[in-house]
This record gives structure tokens, C-alpha cells and sequence, in this order.
């Protein structure tokens, strides 16, 4: 025996005469209807969470590539101002430049002895040959 307002039973039968349904089946439809709702609620809520951990996720991706970018970026700049104190006139600018594309252009430069000697032949004989003050090689 189910208990009900008597004003909350007028609506029931109102409804399932409406719908030309007996009373029972209105009030089990609509109770399996808020049953479905918070099932559907509860799906979406769990979405919800999913989502909330992903956007946080992605969030820390962000924000560490963003300290890597800024770490990197002051590693540069660092660097350049390292450079810039090192190499003072446009000579030794020129050097450096062309001993880091040496460098650059043979990775293996270190691998064996021979390639060493290969590259520091490369560095001396630019060095013997050019005429800084010139800005040409002889």
C-alpha cells in the first residue's frame, strides 16, 4: 500500500487519463523516469570528472613546456651573453662562427684521432690564411 497526498494523487490520475494510461503504470513510469534521469546524471557527472582530470592534465603539460621554453630561452640568452663577452671585435666573432660551423658540419670530429687532427688541420690553416684585418682569406 503506497501512502500519497491526496492532492499529488489528483495529478496522477489526471495525468495517466491524459496519457490513457491506469494510475499504476503513470506512477511506474515516472518513478523509472527519475530513476533513468539520476543514472544519466551520474553518467554525466563521471564525464564531468574525466573531463575536469584531462583539462588538468593538460594544464601541467602546458605549463611545463612552458618552463621548459623559458628555461631554454635563458639558456640562450646565457649563452649569447657568454659569446658576446668572449668574443669581443668581429674577429673573433668570425672565428668562433666558423669553428662552431666546422663543428657542426662534422659531428664525428671527435670519434677518432685522425679526425681530430683533420679538424684542428681545417682550423689552423684558416687561421694562417686569413687576413683579418682584411676580412678575406689568402
Amino acid at each position: 500500500m503506497l501512502r500519497i497526498r491526496e492532492g499529488l494523487r489528483k495529478k496522477l490520475e489526471r495525468s495517466a487519463k491524459g496519457r490513457a494510461v491506469s494510475v499504476n503504470q503513470e506512477i511506474t513510469e515516472r518513478i523509472e523516469r527519475t530513476f533513468a534521469e539520476e543514472e544519466e546524471w551520474e553518467a554525466h557527472a563521471k564525464d564531468v570528472e574525466e573531463r575536469r582530470e584531462e583539462i588538468e592534465r593538460h594544464e601541467r603539460e602546458w605549463y611545463e613546456e612552458q618552463a621548459r621554453e623559458r628555461a631554454l630561452h635563458g639558456a640562450a640568452l646565457r649563452d649569447s651573453q657568454v659569446l658576446q663577452a668572449l668574443i669581443g671585435g668581429d674577429e673573433n666573432a668570425k672565428v668562433l662562427r666558423l669553428m662552431f660551423l666546422g663543428l657542426a658540419n662534422n659531428p664525428n670530429w671527435v670519434a677518432t684521432p685522425d679526425s681530430r687532427k683533420a679538424l684542428a688541420d681545417k682550423v689552423h690553416n684558416f687561421l694562417v690564411s686569413t687576413d683579418f684585418k682584411k676580412g678575406e682569406s689568402r
